[in-house]
């Protein structure tokens, strides 16, 4: 549906029904108002709801009330581009109140998610967890399997980024993570390294850290090194391992491990 000036009530009801009533009217764009929230829907690839946010959000609406002129921008089939955390915290205090606020809203049909996630950034900005979540809720297969790694392992969004870079031996800017052009070449050589990197969580604490998983990665490409040799030795002398501020500490002390006690030292790093 194309974006409308409604000019009367009549055409106006013949859209939104008896709930919505235009407010203000400007020469480019009409105001209108409405107490039902259930017209509004929530865009899809927007980030999700940020629980503690919407918490905020309803504290001080219940302290300070609801401004009727504060705006919310929807598309013309209601979908909410701006000002979904107030939603879901109007729908709460309504749920647990029984108080009812009137919400006014524009209608514009040329905002695109980028245009959102602009918006956003200069509020509560985007986390790499919601970059995630928003390309994968669009369709797109990479970022789907990039959450299954996050939900079936609990790596940090960093990390699985981190992961997924080194296997496949391509930097990953900002931009092409944000954007959603991450691709990924070799799925099943990413799950096995996560397997892999999982499998030391008995043996270290930190094995999430990105500076860890970047190091160990080094490891999983050479053809020398032998996994299964490398948990044998880390269960019998895990306190070699211990947390170090860069990569490159990290790959010192994993050499230093696979070698000890080898009759045949392995150079995979100069000391």
């Amino acid at each position: 549906m194309k974006t409308e000036i409604i000019e009367t009530k009549k055409d106006l009801q013949k859209l939104f029904g008896d709930n919505v009533e235009p407010k203000v009217k400007t020469s480019s764009k009409t105001i209108y108002c409405t107490k039902d929230y259930d017209i509004f829907k929530i865009l899809t690839g927007n980030r999700p709801p940020d629980l503690p946010h919407i918490a905020y959000v309803k504290s001080l609406i219940l302290k300070n009330g609801w401004w009727s002129w504060e705006l919310l921008t929807v598309s013309s089939k209601y979908v909410v581009y701006d000002g979904q955390h107030r939603i879901w915290a109007l729908r709460e205090i309504k749920q647990e109140t029984g108080q009812v606020y009137e919400i006014s809203f524009q209608i514009d049909d040329s905002i695109t998610i980028n245009d959102i996630r602009i918006k956003n950034s200069s509020g509560s900005k985007w986390k790499p967890s919601d970059y995630i979540y928003s390309n994968a809720k669009r369709g797109n297969k990479d970022y789907e399997f990039i959450q299954s790694i996050i939900q079936n392992f609990h790596f940090p969004a960093t990390s699985v980024i981190a992961l997924i870079s080194e296997s496949s031996q391509t930097k990953i800017t900002l931009d092409i993570f944000r954007d959603g052009n991450i691709e990924i070449i070799d799925k099943q050589i990413v799950y096995q390294y996560a397997c892999w990197i999982d499998s030391i969580s008995s043996y270290f604490k930190y094995y999430k850290s990105k500076r860890f998983i970047k190091a160990m990665i080094f490891f999983f490409g050479k053809i020398d090194f032998n996994m299964v040799e490398f948990l044998h030795k880390l269960s019998m002398y895990r306190n070699m391992l211990y947390p170090v501020t860069t990569s490159d500490e990290y790959k010192k002390l994993i050499q230093d491990i696979y070698n000890y006690k080898r009759s045949k030292k392995i150079t995979f790093i100069q000391a």
